[in-house]
């Protein structure tokens, strides 16, 4: 009763920077400021696994970001990028939450919900690329929601139901991408 009885999610500890991070250009600038794979700093402690694989995809996300916008700057200064989500905080925080962070283990910052974009009108111009929207798109991701739900009943039964789920999520996502998003964003 009150919660005495209630399963707690299982404590989750991860590296920060995953290893994959440690190679290449992103690795040496890292160990050149003294830091290591294996140290203490770069290791995290969370509450669910779930909040662990959100940190690790986020800064995962942010030093990608970082790389790619050094790199811009190189060739044209002043420019950059930055993320635009296809399924963003209403969905994230929404019906399907649990579904999404916690059944099918996946994240806003995975590559699959992340589209890179101009971050202003002067690198839109001068990398060809569309402006980033920030902020909701209430319709559209209401009818998100929807789709997931339709596609969670679709699968419920099925053998295979996360990879299922994981496969027509991306394809949805690519789908509003393609169909929806992007073509409003070349006006």
């Amino acid at each position: 009763m009150f919660g005495l009885f209630k399963k707690k999610p299982a404590a989750a500890s991860v590296q920060v920077l995953p290893a994959e991070l440690w190679q290449g250009e992103i690795g040496e600038m890292l160990r050149a400021v003294g830091m290591h794979p294996d140290d203490a700093r770069n290791t995290v402690s969370f509450a669910s696994a779930a909040d662990a694989r959100l940190a690790q995809a986020r800064v995962a996300l942010e030093l990608q970001v970082e790389q790619q916008n050094a790199e811009i700057q190189r060739t044209n200064p002043g420019c950059s990028i930055a993320p635009m989500y296809i399924f963003t905080e209403m969905v994230w925080k929404g019906p399907h939450s649990d579904l999404l962070l916690n059944r099918l283990e996946l994240t806003p910052y995975d590559s699959w919900n992340v589209r890179l974009l101009a971050a202003d009108q002067k690198s839109a111009e001068a990398l060809k690329l569309p402006r980033v929207h920030t902020g909701e798109i209430p319709q559209l991701q209401d009818t998100i929601n929807t789709l997931l739900g339709q596609l969670e009943a679709e699968h419920r039964g099925a053998a295979n139901f996360k990879h299922d789920m994981t496969r027509d999520i991306w394809g949805l996502s690519n789908y509003f991408w393609e169909e929806h998003i992007k073509p409003g964003l070349a006006e």
